[in-house]
């Protein structure tokens, strides 16, 4: 069996004609099978490839011979090597251990018995130091074991069977393309460049088509059967390639998953944006067009008021002058009767008894009108009375000041657990059901009441007194919320969730609520009597304190039905009141 075919990307089509003829070729020479044969677990090779690899334990030299071999001929060759100099050794030490011992190989002054004792001496300790220098005996050698190159299952026999339907396709293949075209090596580690040939070991110059698992890096057939690599785990390296990618894929979907949340939560705040801009706008316009009827007015009852300010002050001018006048001619009319009465009493005798009596009667009945006094604040006070009455009630004609709604509540959408009073201003919760629950018009699940009338233009105000702090709300809701829903078969059914947009307690704290949201609120004060503003073409539900007018929350609803004044009760003690 030929090497793996590599494996694609996702989504890409191997071709067939590149399949077939990767499946010719032989995992060991990397090409066409030469008299291809089959070993015990089925994958084929070369005969002679598969051959001379068992030969000689290991894989067969690199194609084109290297000169360094395999690792295996370099370990047997440095073993070699190092037995001839151990030999070299001994060999040298006997001749230097001959000298010093007094042997001699010459024919005179030969003494037989010196020489056997000698010779007894020598091999004496000849033999205590192959005692003392002999190694430990080898172990017992292991029977060969025959490893296939590609799997690595191993077998105690050498066989393999030829594979003839193999050889009949080789050949098929031969003549369609004569010169193989030899997979590359994708994955972990070097990879062949697309289209070109197959990244090679650095070490080996062969392919690199297999993955070490223990050290996490790609090698060849050769790095495969060295010491480094013999023993740990080794697959084909384009298994370990599909492997990644499947990882890699199992990753991706829930990046795109979590990368498809983002974006739609971006979209989503991007248009929140674009409606807060615009409403913003709006606004700023609504606001301004406010400010600038409100300068007109203003600069026009400036002018008014200035005119008449001068008005009124030349009036006071002139009063002014008048009296002063006056008191000018008064003054010349005195100064000439104190001059007359001076020179009468200059006279003497007869001449002084004879004019005093006129001068008398001048003095006595000399009497002049008291000038009209105007006071210096006039000016002052026809200001601030100008400003506060005339021009306020001017400006709640400018402004159009919304007149207070007459709100009544609406028996027939009460829940049958609300007890209404005789007027239908205020409402609290009973003991016992007032009515049947099969009411049309009454809403059974939720504790609460419709006012009437209904809103579907213009601005409306109303106040709303609530006794005890406990289970209350008060607000607004849909006309949807009047009417029990009705199914496809014309029976009732539950109604759906009402849509209403009130403020109210829950326990002791304020919340503003909707169907689906409460929102907690912090009023500075604890308001018994709350204003309810309503303005039905810029879709605003606005609350205050009616006693202080201070703001406490505001809705922007969407008003595309009636709105209706909304009142809930959920607490005993707890009363609400519609104010007139």
């Amino acid at each position: 069996m030929a090497a793996p075919a590599a494996l694609g990307g996702p989504g890409s089509r191997p071709d067939p004609v590149e399949t077939l003829q990767e499946e010719a070729i032989c995992a060991i020479c990397l090409d066409y099978f030469a008299d291809p044969v089959s070993i015990g677990c089925g994958h084929n090779f070369c005969r002679g490839c598969i051959s001379r690899l068992w030969a000689r334990g290991g894989p067969e030299p690199p194609p084109g011979g290297s000169e360094g071999g395999s690792e295996l001929e370099e370990e047997e060759e440095d073993d070699e090597l190092e037995e001839d100099e151990l030999d070299e050794e001994e060999e040298a030490a006997a001749w230097a251990g001959g000298a010093q011992g007094g042997l001699y190989f010459g024919d005179e002054d030969y003494d037989e018995d010196v020489m056997e004792e000698d010779v007894e001496e020598e091999e004496e300790a000849e033999e205590e130091e192959d005692e003392e220098e002999q190694p430990p005996p080898a172990p017992p050698r292991r029977p060969p074991v025959f490893t296939c190159p590609q799997c690595r299952k191993t077998f105690l026999q050498r066989s393999f069977r030829p594979n003839l339907q193999l050889a009949n396709m080789v050949q098929i293949i031969r003549q369609l393309h004569p010169r193989p075209q030899r997979p590359a090596g994708p994955g972990p580690g070097p990879a062949a460049a697309p289209g070109g040939p197959p990244e090679l070991c650095e070490k080996h110059q062969e392919p690199l088509k297999l993955f070490c698992e223990v050290d996490e890096a790609a090698i060849c057939v050769v790095c495969r059967e060295a010491r480094g690599h013999k023993h740990h785990s080794v697959v084909p390296l384009d298994e370990v390639v599909q492997d990644c990618k499947n990882k890699l894929q199992s990753h991706l979907e829930p990046l795109r998953k979590q990368l498809d949340a983002v974006l739609k939560q971006k979209s989503s705040e991007e248009e929140k944006i674009s409606v807060l801009r615009e409403q913003m706008q709006v606004e700023m316009q609504e606001l301004e067009a406010d400010f600038e009827v409100l300068h007109r007015f203003l600069a026009g009852e400036q002018v008014l008021l200035l005119r008449q300010l001068q008005e009124r002050h030349e009036a006071l001018l002139a009063r002014q002058r008048r009296n002063l006048g006056a008191l000018e001619e008064r003054s010349s009319a005195l100064r000439r009767l104190i001059a007359d009465a001076e020179a009468a009493g200059r006279q003497d005798g007869l001449q002084l008894l004879k004019d005093i009596k006129g001068t008398f009667i001048r003095c006595e009945n000399i009497k002049f009108q008291e000038p009209e006094m105007v006071p210096v604040d006039v000016g002052k006070k026809f200001r601030n009375c100008f400003l506060q009455d005339v021009v306020m009630r001017k400006m709640e004609k400018v402004f159009s000041k919304v007149p207070q709604a007459d709100v009544t509540l609406d028996p027939s959408t009460a829940h049958p657990r609300l007890s209404l009073s005789l007027d239908r201003r205020s409402v609290r919760l009973s003991e016992r059901r007032q009515e049947p629950a099969g009411s049309a018009r009454r809403s059974d699940g939720d504790l609460c009441v419709l006012g009437a009338p209904g809103f579907s233009a213009g601005r409306h105000y109303w106040e709303v007194e609530v006794g005890g702090r406990r289970g209350w709300a008060v607000g607004a809701a849909r006309e949807t919320t009047r009417h029990r829903h009705k199914g496809a078969s014309g029976g009732s059914s539950p109604p759906p969730k009402r849509e209403i947009w009130a403020v109210g307690t829950s326990g002791k704290k304020y919340q503003a609520l909707t169907a689906t949201e409460q929102t907690a609120l912090a009023p500075g004060e604890q308001p018994r009597r709350f204003g309810v503003y309503l303005d039905y073409e810029r879709g605003q539900l606005c609350f205050y304190n009616a006693e202080s007018m201070s703001h406490i929350h505001t809705f922007h609803i969407c008003c595309r039905e009636r709105v209706f004044p909304f009142f809930r009760i959920l607490a005993k003690g707890t009363r609400i009141k519609i104010c007139t």
